[in-house]
């Protein structure tokens, strides 16, 4: 999040993400879990900035549920984003992996049985 949230009523709220700083993978998996909750409207505003509006489907948002979703946003941003770079990071060792996991067993040197 670029800033805080804002508060548009009681039941939306506003804030903006830097896309230069959280990608789409790392955006949408943080709101996916907000959708039980709230309606989500996204927008872009710049080439590397995004509007979110979060609409509350039930009910208001008090000032202790806006504090805790912005503590929780934050936490997930950060932990979605950790992810990605760990991803990245390790794709070549997790490929490595697959291919010895599935390639075929050495058949040239036959296991020896001890009696």
């Amino acid at each position: 999040m670029k800033k805080a949230m804002e508060r548009i009523s009681s039941r939306t709220l506003r804030f903006e993400c830097d896309h230069s700083v959280y990608s789409a993978d790392v955006v949408a998996k943080v709101l996916y879990w907000l959708v039980p909750d709230f309606r989500i409207y996204q927008q872009m505003i710049s080439s590397k900035s995004q509007q979110i509006v979060l609409e509350k489907k039930h009910g208001e948002v008090d000032d202790a549920e806006l504090e805790l979703l912005q503590n929780r946003l934050n936490q997930e941003f950060i932990d979605y984003n950790l992810r990605k770079i760990i991803r990245e990071e390790t794709r070549e060792i997790r490929t490595i992996l697959y291919v010895k996991a599935f390639s075929p067993a050495d058949t040239e040197k036959p296991l020896s049985r001890e009696k």
